[in-house]
């Protein structure tokens, strides 16, 4: 990998490994089990993703995009690749919710990367540019802010409510009901046009410096 990187990540274990080499990018699908058919539900997801992300933000900084099954439960992202766990790869909505999710922060937090000593910005608008994204393609966002709206109210109190500067990583549901409104992916919006008013471009457009 030619990219600089602020660290290394070691993943090892026995894998089956299926490859397409698509447009822009190479998808890997490293499975612990053989299963053809769910190697390529996640192949399918990738290339249609990155292109899209690509024409909104710019290239992608990787040249490829794996999906690698852990042995125990996460759901981690990585510069290129994705660690998730068993049971989740297997959930039959992770390929079209989750799964972009992780595949665009290697553009937010693994391609422009985040002081976590001044907050973790990334969630919030990879949330709005994924999550939210999802759900507005469905058209059922407004569904979707109602929702994450009503996490906020549920789960997190006022001595529970901190401001984005204060957030490093989603470790409950008040953590990431708070990361996924008024500090984190609700501001987005504003952000998104402002940044299309920059050079007229719409809102689905590349982000203008």
């Amino acid at each position: 990998m030619e990219e600089p990187q602020e660290e290394i990540w070691l993943v090892a274990g026995p894998w089956t490994e299926t490859r397409r080499v698509m447009k822009d990018v190479e998808a890997i699908a490293m499975l612990r089990t053989p299963d053809e058919a769910l190697a390529a539900k996640y192949l399918d997801a990738t290339s249609p993703n990155v292109a899209m992300y690509t024409e909104l933000l710019g290239p992608h900084a990787y040249g490829k995009f794996a999906l690698v099954e852990n042995f125990w439960d996460t759901g981690y992202g990585m510069p290129s690749f994705t660690l998730l766990g068993p049971s989740v790869v297997r959930l039959p909505f992770i390929p079209t919710t989750s799964y972009p999710h992780e595949i665009l922060h290697d553009w937010w937090g693994n391609g422009v990367y985040v002081d976590r000593s001044k907050g973790n910005w990334c969630e919030g608008l990879t949330a709005y540019l994924a999550d939210h994204m999802v759900q507005e393609q469905r058209g059922v966002a407004a569904s979707y802010r109602q929702e994450t709206l009503q996490k906020y109210a549920d789960y997190v109190a006022r001595s529970k409510d901190f401001a984005l500067a204060s957030f490093h990583e989603r470790h409950s549901a008040a953590t990431e009901a708070n990361d996924s409104t008024a500090t984190g992916s609700a501001g987005e919006p504003v952000l998104a046009r402002r940044a299309a008013e920059c050079d007229g471009a719409p809102l689905t457009g590349p982000l203008c410096a």
